[in-house]
């Protein structure tokens, strides 16, 4: 999928950056609850004052974006508002051809493409797992539960006279193997214990909202390599509430290597 980057540079008038900071914020969370929202990054300059730059990433053409972002009443409003702060403006666009460090773009190989050429190649072709840092909080809604003052516990829950104290270690396991391990049923079961309704799941190919959108998300791997399995690469993380868990993708009899 193709990936525009857009360069934004303020120069700011004196005595408004705070104000031209919280404005930037606000329209850049609006923008990161869009479908085609990769990352944004507000970085100020150290040699010139009063002077910001912000990269948006979005998945799709310049054309797209200028066709479904371009156009949002909240993104005209913050130009309209933001102009009288400013000295002047510049805008760059961009298009990433080349990616170190992270998968924001499809240009390291996502997912599905790395592994559609695993699943398809011969058995000469050594098998590596596809590893990535997953980075989820979770909170389980199903079952009748109430916050505990205990360090590294995320919740209670209740389930007749069954005590469980998960987690996030119990749940980011859960959602590796609970999750994208099971059949369709015991899936389903297992994403309304886990996730909070308005949970949201994002890979490097989409962004995943709700029970039924994590599911599909599930769905979707499970369909296009039904002999792969998950394994865990490494101890979890975790801290205040927040875990990151490497695992691996691949076919069952490889899972070792």
């Amino acid at each position: 999928m193709a990936t525009t980057s857009l360069g934004i540079h303020y120069h700011i008038k004196d005595g408004h950056r705070d104000t031209v900071l919280s404005k930037l914020k606000g329209v850049i969370d609006l923008c990161a609850r869009e479908p085609e929202f990769i990352n944004a990054i507000i970085s100020e300059s150290t040699e010139r004052p009063n002077q910001f730059a912000l990269q948006e990433l979005w998945r799709g053409t310049r054309a797209d974006f200028d066709a479904v972002q371009g156009i949002k009443p909240y993104r005209k409003a913050y130009l309209a508002d933001v102009k009288q702060y400013l000295e002047k403006v510049d805008f760059e666009w961009n298009t990433p051809i080349v990616e170190w460090g992270s998968r924001l773009t499809d240009l390291n190989g996502a997912l599905g493409s790395t592994n559609m050429a695993l699943a398809g190649g011969t058995a000469d072709e050594g098998y590596r797992p596809t590893r990535r840092t997953v980075v989820i909080a979770l909170a389980a809604t199903a079952l009748s539960m109430s916050s505990v003052p205990v360090s590294g516990l995320i919740h209670e829950q209740r389930e007749g006279d069954v005590h469980i104290a998960q987690t996030i270690e119990t749940l980011l396991r859960e959602n590796i193997h609970g999750v994208f391990s099971e059949p369709a049923e015991k899936r389903r079961k297992n994403i309304t214990r886990l996730w909070a309704e308005d949970g949201v799941f994002i890979d490097p190919d989409s962004r995943y909202e709700g029970h039924s959108g994590i599911a599909l998300a599930a769905e979707g791997v499970v369909k296009k390599f039904p002999k792969f399995i998950f394994t865990e690469r490494g101890e979890i993380v975790a801290y205040n509430g927040v875990g990151k868990l490497d695992w691996g993708f691949g076919p069952a009899d490889t899972r070792h290597r």
